[in-house]
């Protein structure tokens, strides 16, 4: 009888460190999930700060080269379908070419020549007194304030 009782007790302690056991482990694969999520969370915050430490550099650079946003202005350019001689045409283009002081970001740019009288785009046919050339422009007009 003293052998049937060691037994039931070394069998309910070899069941209790079963027990045990497989509870350490749930806990271990949950520690190791809590790391690995943990270790993810590190890699993207020092992706994040590697980044900011860059913009920085560019933003530092820029204002060396006064490109920051303080050092410039903004018009928008909204001309549509308006018709010009083709030596204001010329001069718009001029102005509108980029430059140190200034950038154009065109969303729209055409020039069409209205008749075959006037020759093509690119010919110098035509009086300069003629309304021979359809100008739209549209976009956003980027220049320097202070510009030297």
């Amino acid at each position: 009888m003293i052998a049937a009782v060691l037994s039931c007790t070394a069998l309910s302690g070899a069941v209790a460190a079963h027990r045990a056991l497989s509870q350490a482990g749930a806990r271990a694969r949950h520690e190791t999930s809590r790391l690995a999520d943990a270790q993810r969370r590190l890699a993207e915050a020092k992706r994040r700060r590697d980044e900011a430490t860059a913009a920085r550099a560019v933003m530092a650079e820029a204002g060396v080269l006064h490109l920051s946003a303080q050092d410039w202005a903004v018009r928008r350019i909204d001309m549509t379908q308006t018709t010009m001689p083709r030596v204001a045409a010329n001069g718009l283009l001029a102005e509108l070419r980029k430059g140190s002081a200034q950038v154009f970001h065109a969303q729209e740019l055409d020039l069409t020549v209205l008749s075959a009288e006037d020759g093509g785009l690119f010919d110098e046919g035509g009086r300069s007194d003629d309304r021979n050339v359809q100008v739209t422009a549209r976009g956003t007009l980027y220049f320097r304030i202070g510009a030297n």
